[in-house]
């Protein structure tokens, strides 16, 4: 295992850490938006439908982060990010169609497997790269990543979408995501 840093400092500012915690701001602050604004823009669904894909996101978010969590432990977690962004990337951009039940029930699933995997997959990445002594700085700066994404999440597209509408705005949400994809590929290729 490589040495992060030698001090809790340094190692909540390893780039070990880093692209994994941003990644996972970006899907904390896309999950964020599920329950504050997939309600009130799916006016033409039945309140039971939107019931059904709230529980069905959270639900799938549970079982994706254990089995994710598992697969992590065996197999490492570094194959599991990018298709963790690609699916919910996918999920973000299906709500787009809020006047769909379909649309909206496949998107909330297909999200909180998406998201539930990326819970597991960034922070046993972030673990997987720090050693024993680094674990406490690794465990706040992923938490800190959630929090800042479950709370900038809301406020940034709310005010995106009063200027662009909620279909845009989760479009414009699933293409930010989808750009720590490319982002990932990038560090990822060999350079010649």
């Amino acid at each position: 295992m490589r040495r992060l840093a030698d001090s809790s400092g340094e190692t909540a500012r390893s780039p070990q850490l880093r692209r994994p915690a941003l990644v996972f701001t970006s899907l904390a602050a896309a999950s964020s938006l599920i329950g504050a604004f997939v309600p009130t823009a799916a006016t033409t669904l039945t309140a039971d439908t939107v019931a059904v894909a709230l529980l069905l996101y959270t639900g799938i978010a549970t079982v994706a982060r254990w089995a994710a969590g598992r697969a992590a432990d065996r197999h490492g977690s570094a194959r599991l990010i990018i298709p963790a962004v690609l699916a919910s990337a996918a999920g973000m951009g299906a709500f787009a169609w809020t006047s769909n039940p379909v649309a909206v029930i496949a998107a909330a699933a297909v999200f909180g497997a998406g998201f539930g995997t990326a819970q597991a997959a960034t922070s046993t990445a972030m673990f997987q790269a720090a050693e024993p002594n680094e674990y406490a700085a690794v465990s706040a700066v992923w938490n800190v990543a959630y929090d800042t994404g479950l709370g900038l999440g809301p406020v940034v597209f709310g005010l995106l979408a009063t200027q662009t509408g909620t279909a845009v705005g989760f479009v414009g949400v699933a293409v930010l995501l989808l750009s720590h994809t490319l982002q990932r590929r990038r560090d990822a290729a060999p350079s010649r």
